[in-house]
C-alpha cells in the first residue's frame, strides 16, 4: 500500500510592548492510507473464527484507504508570553509562560487491530530567569496544572483480555504486564544555574 502526510504550519510572533513579547503557532496534519493494506496486522485463517464472523473480523486487521496513520494528532497548538525588565540596576528578569496543546493521536493505523484513540491535552509550563552577563539562575514549573494525561500506549487491550474479538486476547500472564500507559510527567519545580566561563 501506499501512505501519505500533507498539512499546514503557521507561526507569529508579536511584541506587545517593549517588555512583553508573545507568539503563537498551529499545526495541522493529515497523514493518512491513501491504498488499501490487506492483512496490515494478521491474517486470519481460522476457519471456526471466519465462520462465526465472516470477513469483518479480518477486515479489523487489515489496513484501508483513507486510514489515519497512528503516532501524530491532527491539530497542535502553541502560545507563550514573555515579559523583559531590569532589576537589581543592571540585572535581567524573564518571565516566560508556555502553553501546548494537542488533539487525539491513534496508537494503530485507523485504530484497527485493538489500537487506541489517545485523548489530546494541554499543558503549560511558567519560568523566571534573572541573568548577568556571565550567569543565570532560573526557577521553573513544568505542567504548571498537574496535568494527567497519556502521551502513548505500550501494545495493545488484547494483552490483558480486552481485544474486540475474545477469541483474539492473548490470555498470557507474561503479556499482561507489558501493556500500560506511558503519561505526562507530574508538575516539576526545578532551580537551574547556568555560568558562562570566560576561555
Amino acid at each position: 500500500g501506499s501512505a501519505n502526510s500533507r498539512g499546514v504550519e503557521v507561526s507569529s510572533r508579536f511584541m506587545l510592548s517593549d517588555e512583553l513579547s508573545a507568539y503563537a503557532t498551529y499545526s495541522y496534519t493529515k497523514a493518512k492510507l491513501t491504498a488499501d493494506a490487506p492483512f496490515l496486522f494478521q491474517i486470519i485463517d481460522d476457519e471456526d473464527l471466519l465462520a462465526q464472523y465472516g470477513q469483518s473480523i479480518q477486515d479489523f486487521y487489515d489496513g484501508k484507504d483513507g486510514d489515519r496513520l497512528p503516532g501524530s494528532s491532527e491539530h497542535q497548538f502553541s502560545l507563550g508570553f514573555k515579559y523583559t525588565t531590569e532589576v537589581f540596576d543592571d540585572k535581567q528578569l524573564d518571565v516566560v509562560y508556555g502553553l501546548t496543546s494537542q488533539s487525539d493521536v491513534l496508537t494503530k493505523v485507523g485504530a484497527r487491530a485493538d489500537g487506541e484513540a489517545i485523548s489530546g491535552f494541554s499543558l503549560s509550563n511558567i519560568s523566571a530567569s534573572i541573568s548577568d552577563d556571565d550567569w543565570a539562575v532560573t526557577v521553573y514549573i513544568d505542567n504548571l496544572f498537574d496535568k494527567y494525561a497519556v502521551t502513548s500506549v505500550r501494545r495493545d487491550k488484547g494483552d490483558i483480555g480486552n481485544a474486540q474479538f475474545v477469541e483474539q486476547n492473548s490470555n498470557r500472564a507474561d503479556l499482561q504486564r507489558n501493556y500500560g500507559y506511558y503519561l505526562t510527567e507530574p508538575r516539576t519545580v526545578g532551580v537551574k544555574f547556568t555560568y558562562t566561563f570566560d576561555m
